[in-house]
């Protein structure tokens, strides 16, 4: 069992400044895949760094299979981190880049063989175990580099933003190639990035981040369509929530001067001083018919057309909206005005604070 435990975990750089982890706490299931993700500076990076050793929490404690490692050097904590970088051996070939840690502490010329070349089965790599790494592409250095981990079969794989410096088309490849590894080492693995659609896709679970501290922890869906707070809404999606102000008047509610009709799923007795109505894209629709709660008309700025979806850009009283809307319509020229509607059910409601306020049917 290799679970992960971080119980109030905080680090401060210095006393002036806040921390950079603050109260952070998590718990990684055996086997689990889980994402950091969050803004730059949000404290991710650091977070995987004290699991690994590399740097010493202020405060809290951290558990690995059950052992407190808080202390623990890196070595002997039994995991294995890849980097942004690759941090390959130049001088050196595939096979001795992978094999270089396992000589370090004196395994066996027949494991060290046998674990290498069960990692270049896994990765591919057979075919390139003698080339050094100035004779590989930019997404084979990082095969190596995960090979490297695997052949320490360790308890934890920790991940630092492995794929940023890949194009995009192999960012998606390797993506795929690591969710593959997973399946086949059936590991724990923890992954850090700044980018949410690689958290949405690769994490069994995710934690978001922002200026060191925990917003939400749950389930991509469940992140998708039960957000906490403003933040989370906002940060997870692609493009993000719309957001507009949402003025409550006893128990009458409006929105940009349009009131919304009484369907009783906000909390009307709440005694907020400022509300903000929260809409995914893909829930607005340019649509004359009466089908939907609430229609406003707005001005289109500009479509962004993609061939399997269409993003519109629409201006209503000062805030512009984007509104997804799959395939592609006939043209619609700048400046044209359109009928823009939605219904009251799929819009989330955050209070002053950003915190998401619960509705009822």
């Amino acid at each position: 069992m290799a679970e992960v435990v971080l119980k109030s975990i905080s680090k401060s750089f210095n006393d002036t400044d806040p921390p950079v982890v603050d109260n952070v706490s998590f718990e990684v299931k055996d086997k689990e895949f889980m994402v950091l993700v969050g803004p730059s500076g949000c404290g991710k990076s650091t977070t995987l760094r004290i699991i690994a050793g590399l740097e010493e929490p202020t405060s809290g404690e951290i558990y690995i299979a059950a052992r407190n490692v808080t202390q623990a050097a890196p070595k002997d904590r039994d995991i294995a981190m890849v980097f942004q970088n690759y941090a390959l051996y130049p001088h050196l070939n595939v096979y001795e880049n992978m094999a270089f840690s396992l000589r370090l502490r004196k395994f066996s010329s027949r494991d060290i063989e046998s674990r290498v070349q069960r990692a270049a089965e896994i990765l591919g790599l057979q075919q390139m175990l003698k080339r050094r790494p100035k004779e590989l592409s930019g997404g084979q250095r990082q095969r190596v580099a995960l090979g490297r981990a695997i052949v320490r079969e360790p308890k934890v794989f920790l991940f630092d933003e492995p794929l940023s410096n890949l194009d995009a088309k192999l960012r998606v490849q390797m993506r795929t190639e690591i969710l593959k590894l997973h399946q086949q080492l059936n590991s724990t693995m923890i992954y850090v990035t700044h980018d949410q659609m690689e958290a949405m896709t690769m994490g069994d679970r995710i934690v978001i981040l922002k200026d060191g501290i925990i917003q939400q922890v749950d389930t991509p869906l469940t992140l998708y369509h039960q957000p906490v707070n403003k933040f989370v809404a906002g940060f997870i999606g692609s493009p993000s929530m719309n957001f507009l102000e949402l003025t409550q008047n006893n128990s009458n509610f409006s929105v940009n001067n349009m009131a919304l009709p009484p369907k009783g799923i906000f909390k009307a007795s709440a005694n907020h001083k400022f509300m903000h109505i929260g809409i995914r894209p893909e829930k607005l629709y340019l649509t004359e018919d009466k089908l939907h709660d609430v229609a406003f008309s707005a001005t289109l700025e500009v479509s962004e057309k993609m061939g399997h979806e269409t993003l519109h850009y629409v201006r209503i009283n000062g805030s512009t909206l984007i509104v997804r809307e799959m395939g592609q319509r006939a043209e619609l020229p700048a400046g044209s005005k359109v009928k823009v509607s939605f219904d009251i059910e799929e819009c989330h409601v955050f209070d002053e604070r950003g915190e998401a306020i619960r509705t009822s049917n």
